[in-house]
């Protein structure tokens, strides 16, 4: 598994991320703004305050929907310093190897170097041809307008109730 996390971090910087990928993230966030439950009023108010210390007043409801551009450069950094010489793997799960009780929380656990050979394959491992960066995501709609049985999209009236 953490040979694939490191082929996969190798497929991004040698492809780079899709275009088309931060325009679906921004989408999706618009959907779930436009389409999300209506909030507590209490928790509206809360978090308008607290969004005007931070983003314009114009967003401070629709802040989360909103998307900077992604920068090349950010991203770059940060797929740079996803390496196996920063790694710190955690092995959880019963019946392991340990030498040293936590003092706060009175759980078990084990400190050990990882082996540099390992980390050297880690590092140098070709990228598996089973791995690739995801495709459009064909069910993201682009028109959310009801639509009528005629093909319309004008408003419907109410019917009438006796």
């Amino acid at each position: 598994m953490v040979s694939f996390v490191f082929q996969y971090v190798s497929l991004l910087q040698q492809d780079g991320l899709p275009s088309f990928y931060a325009d679906e993230q921004s989408r999706m966030r618009q959907l779930a703004f436009q389409f999300q439950e209506p909030p507590e009023p209490k928790a509206t108010v809360r978090s308008v305050a607290e969004n005007l210390l931070h983003y314009p007043a114009a967003h401070t409801l629709d802040q989360h929907a909103q998307s900077a551009p992604l920068e090349p450069g950010v991203l770059k950094s940060y797929l740079d310093e996803l390496s196996p010489s920063n790694l710190r793997l955690f092995v959880l799960g019963p019946n392991l190897e340990t030498d040293r009780v936590d003092p706060y929380y009175d759980t078990k656990y084990r400190v050990t170097p990882l082996d540099e050979a390992q980390l050297s394959r880690w590092g140098q491992e070709p990228i598996s041809s089973s791995l690739a960066l995801p495709t459009p995501n064909a069910f993201l709609p682009d028109d959310t307008s009801l639509v009528s049985d005629d093909g319309s999209t004008a408003p419907q009236t109410r019917p009438e109730t006796a």
